[in-house]
């Protein structure tokens, strides 16, 4: 593993969780439980104690039990074996098998609330690459590509939702998101918290649902 705290100079927060998880993993045989992302960076003092949390269940092979938010603003309790810390796309996230879903997830930390460290387990003889693969499928299952425009009043805001690389700028000045979305009722729900400022323009059979998803909560409303 490389000398990651020297990347950052005189970034002491960060350099001083760095120092920890290095000196943790010089101890253990097996190198590929962390992965980074360099290009962004943001962390919190609940964040940073996750960390520790999850790089010594790693580490001890001891279970992640955890209240976990959806899209539907419902959390939910996750019982994980986690696997890896990484760090991409200006988050944290804790890869490991979850024993509701019954299969390998990743999990964003700042979505994560009531983080705690559970019994021991058998770790499951699974590379870090296999896992990542199982991963991908599995999310690619339930993907829908959307196509979304924005105005320009929110356009400076979108890389705190989607990826740079997602988001463009018409010559009309509204700007476009074209990314793909698990296919559930909390997709729906996201689109509309952006209130007038959004237009989802494809698929067409998803605008029909947003529609009839918009007269049911109006009806709602009126009973």
């Amino acid at each position: 593993m490389k000398n990651l705290h020297g990347y950052f100079g005189r970034n002491e927060a960060f350099n001083d969780i760095m120092l920890k998880v290095e000196h943790t993993y010089k101890r253990e045989s097996n190198k590929d439980k962390l992965t980074l992302d360099m290009s962004h960076f943001s962390m919190e003092q609940e964040i940073k104690e996750y960390i520790g949390i999850i790089n010594k269940a790693i580490t001890d092979n001891r279970l992640l039990v955890f209240d976990y938010i959806n899209r539907d603003m419902e959390y939910l309790e996750r019982t994980v074996e986690p696997s890896s810390i990484d760090f991409r796309h200006g988050h944290w996230y804790v890869t490991g098998f979850c024993r509701v879903r019954k299969d390998y997830r990743r999990f964003k930390l700042v979505r994560i609330k009531q983080l705690e460290q559970g019994p021991p387990f058998a770790k499951r003889e699974l590379s870090q690459d296999r896992i990542a693969e199982v991963i991908e499928h599995s999310y690619s299952q339930r993907d829908i590509q959307v196509v979304l425009r924005f105005t320009s009043r929110i356009g400076t805001q979108l890389t705190e939702y989607f990826q740079k690389e997602k988001i463009s700028r018409g010559a009309d000045g509204f700007y476009l998101v074209s990314d793909t979305f698990p296919y559930e009722e909390g997709l729906l729900k996201f689109i509309l918290s952006f209130g007038k400022e959004c237009e989802l323009l494809e698929p067409r059979e998803l605008r029909a649902e947003l529609q009839q998803y918009m007269r049911n909560i109006l009806l709602s409303y009126n009973d």
